[in-house]
């Protein structure tokens, strides 16, 4: 099987395949760039463990909680 589908399958112009990766590799650059420690002075942030255990705690408050099946529908 193919790495990845064509996006012909899906009825989409193949310039949206570029976009879409486009917006993956942004979201990805934008998710490595927030964890990494910072430069420069000031001081007034946290270690590098601090900044990635606020950004979990961050990100766990987002997840939706596990649905039972009979409330699935």
């Amino acid at each position: 099987l193919p790495y990845d589908d064509p996006v012909g399958i899906f009825g989409l112009h193949p310039n949206a395949k570029i976009t879409f990766e486009k917006q993956e590799t942004d979201k990805i650059l934008s998710t490595v760039t927030s964890i990494q420690s910072r430069l420069g002075g000031g001081g007034g942030g946290g270690s590098e463990e601090e900044t990635v255990l606020a950004l979990a705690d961050k990100l766990s408050g987002d997840v939706p909680s596990v649905m039972k099946k009979g409330e699935a529908g």
